[in-house]
């Protein structure tokens, strides 16, 4: 509020900084979101739904949430196109579990990468890739992806560390798995597995 208030008052210069100290005011924001819903994961107290979740549409709501990040990078997200697959999970939580592995997917992918979201259904479980072009992992890094504030070898200008351990932990509350590897094509993979 009171960032908002100086912007009407700061003249010139002086909004180049409103503008760094309100992109610092949505990181601090993000970090306390993030780190309450860690917390209430662990607790056990995070009410999540169980409905009908179409995957392309909660990977689209994702990609659209990071259309800035990803326009700006000029990445496309290409997101699978034939049979529909759902899944039974919490829409909101899925499309947040979404777009932690995209953003992490786009910050170690270079300008005018491809990210590629992908599934496949079997009687057991319903298997979604998120696929990029970028280095991959470094191999000492995936040990330790998920583990809460590990940022590894080339962590992101911005990143904090939060991300992937939320979407694995989000993951796990909804009866799935997320694990990650290097694609033997090249790039990294992250693998979420919603089991029936």
């Amino acid at each position: 509020l009171m960032a908002e208030m100086l912007r009407d008052e700061v003249p010139g210069e002086g909004q180049i900084y409103i503008g760094k100290l309100e992109e610092q005011i949505d990181r601090m924001n993000r970090l306390v979101t993030s780190l309450l819903t860690l917390s209430r994961l662990d607790a056990g107290t995070l009410p999540l739904k169980k409905e009908r979740v179409d995957i392309a549409s909660a990977a689209q709501a994702a990609a659209d949430t990071l259309s800035p990040v990803l326009s700006h990078q000029k990445q496309i997200v290409e997101i699978q196109e034939g049979p529909a697959a759902s899944i039974c999970a919490d829409f909101y939580w899925t499309v947040e579990i979404f777009i932690n592995l995209l953003k992490n997917s786009s910050e170690h992918t270079p300008a005018g990468g491809r990210i590629l979201v992908s599934w496949e259904p079997n009687p057991i479980y319903t298997q979604v890739s998120v696929e990029d072009n970028g280095p991959g992992f470094a191999k000492e890094d995936l040990p330790n992806l998920f583990r809460r504030f590990y940022r590894g070898s080339s962590p992101a200008k911005d990143g904090i560390g939060i991300g992937l351990a939320l979407a694995r932990k989000l993951a796990q509350s909804q009866n799935a798995s997320l694990t990650a590897e290097n694609n033997p094509t090249g790039g990294a993979r992250f693998i979420l597995r919603f089991y029936h």
